[in-house]
Formats: structure tokens, C-alpha cells, sequence
């Protein structure tokens, strides 16, 4: 079952990122709260696992002013990824297991932020690692850095 983010004011509504469309399941970390959109995506208690060569996309609504930091760390293989929000872009090339900091601005004016997480690809964490039973095809994890 989804979730449907509804506002009261009509002022709210016009100022929604996904207008119509129905989140499919959502979590707060610190001062920032995602809600899964489209895509595959899994959200565990500390961050945000993106499926490999799937993205997903975001609304994420933050308590806080300025941009929002966000760690990017890549799984157990080379990676190419691209992450949106609105007319701003970043292209990164990771190396396996390379984490990366960046500031992806925020339109405080709206609702929630439109946020697109693309990876070309991923890695299944058995096959990096004989002991764990993972067989999720994972592409990049992704949490808030402050």
C-alpha cells in the first residue's frame, strides 16, 4: 500500500513536487524526510539503498535551510551515477566502495524537493562478500550528511 502526501492548504498543493502521484513508502532521517516516488529503492533505519541500473526518484521534504548534503557512497563495483533536482544535475564516476559528499540544492519554496538518483549499474553484496545471504542487485547508497 502507498502513501498518499496530502495537504490541507491549496496554496500546499499547487507547490508539490509529484502532484497526483502516490508515495510508495517514506523515511525521516535527522532533519530530512524521503519518500520514495518511482524507482527501486530500499529505505533502511540509516540511508537509502537505490537499485543497480534502475534509480529511483524522491520528494524529500527537509526542516533545514540551504542545500542538502548528501552522502553518496558506492557499492562493491565501478558505478557511474547521476543525481537531479530540478534543472541541476551532478555526474559522478565511483570507484568500488568510493564515497562522496555533495550539495544538492533545495527549492524551499516548494513543498518537497524533486530528487532523481540514477546508477548505471551495481553489485550483488554476495557476490562481494561469501558470508552475506544479500541477493539485492544494489546500485548506490545514499544518506544525509548533516
Amino acid at each position: 500500500t502507498g502513501m498518499q502526501l496530502r495537504f490541507r492548504s491549496p496554496l500546499a498543493r499547487e507547490r508539490q513536487p509529484f502532484p497526483g502521484m502516490v508515495a510508495g513508502h517514506g523515511a525521516r532521517y535527522g532533519e530530512h524526510v524521503f519518500y520514495n516516488m518511482t524507482g527501486l529503492s530500499w529505505l533502511e533505519p540509516s540511508g537509502i539503498w537505490v537499485g543497480g541500473g534502475a534509480g529511483a526518484e524522491f520528494a524529500v521534504a527537509t526542516d533545514r535551510s540551504g542545500p542538502l548534503p548528501l552522502l553518496v557512497r558506492n557499492g562493491g563495483a565501478a558505478n557511474h551515477v547521476v543525481i537531479e533536482a530540478g534543472a541541476w544535475s551532478v555526474s559522478l564516476d565511483l570507484s568500488a566502495g568510493e564515497s562522496r559528499t555533495i550539495a544538492v540544492p533545495v527549492d524551499h519554496r516548494q513543498v518537497a524537493t524533486a530528487l532523481r538518483v540514477v546508477p548505471s549499474s551495481g553489485f550483488r553484496p554476495k557476490d562481494v562478500d561469501p558470508t552475506a545471504a544479500d541477493d539485492r542487485y544494489l546500485g548506490v547508497w545514499i544518506e544525509p550528511a548533516g
